[in-house]
């Protein structure tokens, strides 16, 4: 199980590896050098974290994605509160139980 910080970082993160698969990639055609293990590395963190947003409830997920995903920790509780129909209070506690549900999977 990992720290609810941690879990949260690695979420945030989610965006940047993609770009870094991206650019390995890249590099690798470019360079002609073999970066596979590297592009693998970062593919299955992105896969471990797909699956285990697979296992949230709608509302969950919809919040996970909105602030860690698209909003890379940074999307206001109001704005999520508000797109989503809710209270920030409610939110909060979604939150909360989606993190620790993540944190058993990843």
């Amino acid at each position: 199980m990992r720290d609810l910080r941690e879990v949260e970082e690695l979420l945030k993160s989610y965006k940047l590896i993609n770009v870094e698969i991206d650019n390995l990639k890249l590099r690798e055609l470019e360079e002609n050098i073999n970066l596979k293990d590297e592009i693998r590395i970062r593919e299955r963190k992105i896969a471990r974290i797909d699956n285990a947003i697979k296992s949230l409830n709608k509302k969950q997920k919809a919040i996970i994605i909105e602030r860690y995903i698209e909003g890379r920790g940074k999307q206001c509780w109001k704005l999520i509160a508000r797109s989503l129909y809710m209270s920030e209070r409610r939110c909060f506690q979604l939150k909360k139980e989606a993190l620790e549900i993540l944190s058993n999977i990843i």
